[in-house]
């Protein structure tokens, strides 16, 4: 194991930010949107989000330049909300026969009509739809306002219902009901199959399914929602028609001569400028949109596919020579940053929150099919204890768009709580961390206080490391220590054998002619017989 702990000065400058203020001789006095701190009080991006860190604007949704003014065929209008505490530009208006969903989509409004339902939850994803008492039964049916089919009115609970007033199928009734299909070797335990069947004149036809399509649930019932329009991460990407969710489109024309592909962050894809040289495969040489950033275009030349952390202060392409929008390689990556969420992708346009999320999230992905081993880390103070799982990669010293390396200027520290149980407050521990390559880098790690008088304290507490461990311009501070006890009172001493005898008494020295003192006996005075003490028969 290798070990570097280093100092750093106030007061001093990083080459990178020299560098930035070079490049911006005049300084900004407005917070814009590009997560860096413009206005210099010590806040990023404080104008656009709320009070816990969350981007909610609908020019910058979820993060910087995310706009919710993109419209589709299916969607007609979004505005930035909360889904599931994430923000999301969920949809408002959506084209005729769908309507809005709790998850910010669109959804066919008459899929869940006349379902039997015990409550709201039974009836689909869209927001207005509910179980409600009809004809006697516990049906599905949807708000008025969001338009009835028909063979449904609008009647006096304000919810489609079918004329007759009841969802059965009963003579000069025409309408169409939503019904459980038969699904060959169908467990018990297996999720109903939702069909549709018409209601002609009194006859009931056979319940059958309907093509897949993007809505959230699984239409065609072979075990997969929206299947087609997902990809291996579960991410919205593969249909630039829905693109991040269902229902928002790239395809509408942006009255340029820029054409829009579904794209950019891999966990949280959003409409991009489409870069020629992508559509054959991405080899060195490619200019890709690295910055994401569709008023610069294709910017960004690939160097490399092999995108490892760093170099140190390197930003912009010369940091991510793989361009695909951050350093490190994306989809093998996680990311953290103080306004991120826990909830989240940890990618670097929706990055976790802390830590130890993130070491529980790598350390699950290392035996799955898409391992994630590299966790990088955004400017900020962590304060929580992390435990550091083998084979696991941790970087420090980013900025917050993952675009700019810098530890001096973009700190990053971890701090143990107050409330730590580790051994000596240490704010990072590790178990037999090191049999496979595991990695620290670029990060302060401070240690609790002793809270008890003789309690040591650590920064960081490692059991049986493994020769693969490095720890690289790691800065390691332990905290103050506990207070030593007061020691016993000593024996008392012994009384002397023999006293000590007096010296002749002073007297005025005797000089030569020369005023210089004369180097005989007269000269000298005589000290006492020395006394003496034995303890424990040693004089």
């Amino acid at each position: 194991m290798t070990c570097m702990t280093g100092l750093g000065a106030c007061g001093s400058r990083s080459e990178l930010r020299q560098q930035l203020d070079a490049s911006d001789p005049e300084p900004r006095s407005l917070e814009l949107c590009n997560n860096l701190d413009d206005d210099a009080d010590g806040r990023v991006d404080e104008t656009f989000r709320d009070d816990q860190g969350r981007y909610l604007s609908d020019q910058h949704c979820g993060a910087c330049e995310n706009g919710c003014d993109a419209q589709g065929s299916d969607v007609l209008e979004t505005r930035c909300s909360l889904v599931a505490e994430t923000p999301t530009c969920a949809a408002t208006i959506c084209a005729p026969g769908l309507a809005p969903t709790r998850a910010g989509g669109c959804a066919p409004r008459d899929m869940f009509l006349c379902l039997s339902c015990a409550q709201d939850t039974d009836c689909g994803p869209l927001s207005g739809a509910h179980c409600v008492d009809i004809g006697s039964e516990a049906r599905c049916l949807v708000d008025c306002e969001l338009g009835c089919a028909p063979g449904y009115v609008c009647n006096d609970q304000d919810v489609c219902a079918p004329e007759s007033g009841s969802c059965r199928c009963d003579e000069g009734q025409t309408f169409d009901v939503a019904c459980a299909a038969d699904v060959p070797d169908r467990k018990p335990s297996d999720p109903v199959c939702l069909g549709r069947a018409r209601c002609e004149n009194g006859v009931l036809s056979e319940c059958s399914t309907s093509a897949e399509i993007c809505d959230g649930i699984d239409n065609d019932c072979n075990g997969t929602i929206d299947d087609g329009f997902r990809d291996a991460r579960g991410s919205y990407s593969l249909d630039p028609a829905n693109c991040g969710q269902c229902g928002a489109s790239c395809l509408e024309d942006t009255q340029t001569e820029l054409t829009l592909t579904c794209g950019g962050d891999p966990f949280a894809p959003r409409c991009v400028l489409q870069c020629p040289d992508a559509r054959d495969g991405i080899q060195p040489g490619d200019k890709l949109d690295g910055d994401q950033d569709i008023a610069s275009g294709c910017e960004c030349a690939v160097t490399s596919l092999n995108d490892v952390a760093g170099p140190l202060l390197a930003t912009g392409a010369m940091l991510d020579v793989n361009c695909d929008g951050a350093d490190g390689v994306v989809v093998e990556s996680i990311y953290v940053a103080p306004d991120g969420n826990d909830s989240w992708a940890g990618s670097p346009t929706r990055p976790l929150r802390t830590l130890s999320a993130a070491m529980d999230r790598a350390r699950e992905s290392l035996t799955s099919k898409l391992p994630r081993p590299h966790v990088f880390v955004a400017s900020g103070s962590y304060t929580e204890t992390l435990a550091l799982p083998d084979g696991i990669l941790l970087h420090g010293g980013y900025r917050r768009d993952f675009r700019a390396l810098d530890p001096s200027a973009f700190q990053v520290e971890l701090r143990a709580p107050l409330e730590s149980q580790t051994p000596g407050g240490a704010a990072l521990i590790a178990t037999d961390a090191g049999k496979t390559a595991t990695r620290i880098e670029w990060l302060t790690v401070r240690g609790r206080d002793a809270t008890t008088d003789q309690a040591p304290t650590f920064a960081a507490y490692f059991v049986r490391p493994g020769r693969a461990l490095t720890l690289r311009d790691v800065e390691l501070y332990a905290g103050v220590p506990g207070r030593g006890s007061a020691g016993q009172d000593g024996l008392a001493g012994q009384t002397a054998s023999a006293t000590a005898g007096a010296g002749g008494r002073p007297r005025a020295a005797l000089e030569d002619a020369a005023r210089a003192c004369m180097p005989s006996n007269a000269n000298r005075v005589a000290g006492g017989v020395g006394g003496v003490i034995q303890c424990a028969s040693v004089d």
